[in-house]
Order: C-alpha cells, then sequence, then structure tokens
C-alpha cells in the first residue's frame, strides 16, 4: 500500500424557505483530511531521509447543487482552494 488517506465531513443543509418544502441544494461544509504516501512505494524518490511523506488539512465549503467550492489549511499554513463537482475525488 503506497498510500493512505482519511477524511472526515460535516454537511449542514440549509433550511428550506417554506416551511415542509423541499430544502434549497446548498449547504455549508467543514471537513478535515489526512493522508501519508510512501514515496518509494509511489514510485517516487525520497527527498533526504523522509520516505514518508504526509500531511493534514482543514477546511470549509458550499456546495451548490453537484458544484463545491472549499477552502482548506493546511499545519504549515498554506491555503488551497477548490471548485469541482461533489463526488469527483471518487472519479
Amino acid at each position: 500500500l503506497a498510500t493512505l488517506s482519511g477524511s472526515v465531513s460535516l454537511v449542514l443543509p440549509l433550511p428550506a424557505r417554506v416551511p415542509g418544502g423541499p430544502p434549497p441544494p446548498v449547504s455549508f461544509v467543514l471537513f478535515a483530511d489526512a493522508g501519508a504516501r510512501d514515496e518509494a512505494l509511489a514510485g517516487r524518490k525520497p527527498s533526504s531521509s523522509q520516505p514518508l511523506a504526509s500531511g493534514a488539512s482543514v477546511g470549509y465549503g458550499l456546495r451548490f447543487g453537484p458544484i463545491r467550492f472549499d477552502v482548506a489549511h493546511n499545519a504549515r499554513g498554506e491555503r488551497m482552494t477548490h471548485v469541482g463537482l461533489v463526488g469527483d475525488e471518487f472519479g
């Protein structure tokens, strides 16, 4: 196994505009991601004496139907913005 990753998300749908009506296809999301990769098994030359690369991030986002907008911050303080389709990380 060259890569191990995991993610936890809390999805908070916006309430319906009309009581008892369908909710809008909009939700707010909080998430945390973490992963590790064995550089040698992944076919990469390990940098210095670090054969294992790892990282973690936390973030928030909005879902508008199938479209997602995410902002994540990693442990080094770097920020990354992602726009894509919900579920695109699976295929």
